[in-house]
This record gives C-alpha cells, sequence and structure tokens, in this order.
C-alpha cells in the first residue's frame, strides 16, 4: 500500500466513521501529505476528486 492509497483511505474514514476516528484520519492525513512530493500531492488531489466510494449499509 503506497501514501496515495493510504491517503484515499484515509478520505473514506473521515467520510464514513465517528468523530473520534475523523480526526484521527485527518490528522494522519496532514501528516502523510506533509511529506509528499508536490507531484504525487497533485495526484492524491486529482484521484480524491475523481474517486468514489460505494457502501453496503444494511
Amino acid at each position: 500500500m503506497n501514501r496515495t492509497d493510504r491517503l484515499l483511505g484515509i478520505e473514506f474514514i473521515g467520510q464514513h466513521f465517528e468523530l473520534p476516528l475523523q480526526a484521527a484520519a485527518h490528522l494522519a492525513g496532514q501528516k502523510i501529505r506533509a511529506v509528499l512530493p508536490a507531484p504525487v500531492a497533485e495526484e492524491v488531489q486529482v484521484l480524491q476528486e475523481s474517486v468514489l466510494f460505494f457502501t453496503a449499509r444494511h
């Protein structure tokens, strides 16, 4: 799993889980973004804007 995958997962957690996990995901995302090279950060941004995650709710 690379940093891009992790950031996409963090985005998902931030949108679909309760507040304590959202806060932890946000903090982890900030830490990862802080060390990304600019081209990778741009790629992540494009993916976050264009990828939709679907969940099954029972």
